[in-house]
């Protein structure tokens, strides 16, 4: 599992935008380009592919790096020209939204839309959506991270300084459901929401089976059969939600959201999709209009260090030494043979001996056994 940036180039970019007195949360977005993400993608595929580890990449932000994925997925990475285990996970944020809230003139606004890697244009929000219904993609996760306002104030003069993170959790099936599959509507900006391209048991598998299966924890959970959890969401697709947090001054405005943060990257927004009814181990916890979830109801699960959906079909230890080896021995073969064709005459590289003639030892010749 890995975040994929290149820390030491952000680094130097946040200094340059500081230079140009840029300190507001849109230099956040700024000093880190699309290109940083795709850089660390390209370079965390490579190393899990020269190693054959299987690879998670959390938080895909950019179609660049969706691209890369996908690439590696399929085999077209001409690097590695052979299919990786490796699987991309979008977050509902960079999905649904845009970067014009990070540029907003109002600091709470724009504070509230920080996260890294950053929420981007519209081109790269439509390049993840794709590839989420097509597949290149493998999960839909939300990266919730909250803080509220007062400390998103710590990094007003200093964009560095602004926590990173959004919410996501409560939001997460009625901002995806509306973005990728019901698709037309409109944020609280007047924004309208790229047409719709998944399908509803793809929406399902994004954010129920394919994590469950990845971490383990499938068919216990990711599935409605005997046996599993009964954790249930009835989804209400012709229904609608007003996204936001209770503002005091409107009293009888209603909570829009149950988290205790003050702020919402969501904030505004009316989505097509209302969650009816929700089922926590065979107990009803929310009706559409009260929620009673009862704290400590929850457990922890432990998930097993190796699961098959990720390892399964392959090799063991010793038959990947014992293939590598003879890779290497046929390696080190066609080097020889092709050096041979290549140097002049047809000699390998000649050693001088102690007495000041010439030597046709070589180490290649020798790891060959020929002298």
């Amino acid at each position: 599992m890995v975040h994929c940036e290149n820390a030491d180039a952000v680094d130097l970019w946040q200094r340059k935008v500081l230079k140009l007195k840029i300190t507001g949360p849109e230099g956040h977005a700024l000093s880190r380009p699309s290109v940083l993400e795709d850089e660390g993608t390209k370079r965390a595929l490579s190393l899990a592919a020269l190693v054959g580890a299987p690879l998670y990449v959390v938080h895909v932000m950019s179609a660049g790096a969706s691209a890369l994925i996908s690439a590696a997925r399929n085999g077209r990475d001409l690097s590695f020209p052979f299919p990786q285990r490796v699987w991309g996970e979008a977050v509902v944020s960079g999905i649904a939204g845009d970067d014009s809230k990070v540029f907003s003139r109002d600091f709470r606004t724009a504070a509230a839309s920080v996260m890294s890697p950053p929420i981007r244009s519209p081109r790269h929000r439509e390049a993840l959506r794709a590839a989420l219904a097509g597949g290149d993609l493998s999960v839909l996760a939300t990266d919730h991270a909250v803080f509220n306002f007062s400390q998103k104030l710590a990094g007003r003069g200093d964009f560095r300084l602004i926590p990173n993170g959004v919410n996501g959790i409560e939001e997460r099936l009625v901002v995806a459901w509306d973005a990728l599959v019901a698709g037309g509507a409109r944020d609280g900006l007047g924004s309208e929401v790229p047409r719709a391209t998944a399908t509803p048991s793809r929406l399902v598998e994004l954010v129920s089976a394919a994590p469950s299966k990845l971490f383990g924890l499938y068919p216990r959970k990711g599935a409605i059969a005997p046996g599993s959890d009964a954790d249930i969401v009835l989804f209400d697709p012709m229904g609608e939600t007003e996204i936001g947090v209770e503002e005091k001054e409107e009293a009888g405005r209603g909570r829009k959201h149950h988290s205790r943060v003050d702020t919402n990257v969501y904030e505004g927004r009316k989505v097509k999709g209302r969650v009816a009814t929700t089922i926590f181990s065979g107990r009803v916890v929310w009706d559409g209009t009260e929620l009673t979830a009862r704290r400590g109801a929850g457990k922890r699960l432990a998930l097993p260090a190796f699961v098959d959906a990720v390892f399964g079909g392959l090799q063991s230890r010793e038959g990947e030494e014992e293939e590598a080896r003879g890779r290497d021995g046929a390696a080190g073969a066609e080097l020889i043979e092709r050096w041979e064709r290549e140097f002049p005459y047809g000699e390998l590289p000649i050693q001088r001996g102690g007495g000041g003639g010439e030597s046709a030892s070589s180490p290649l010749r020798e790891q060959r056994g020929e002298l």
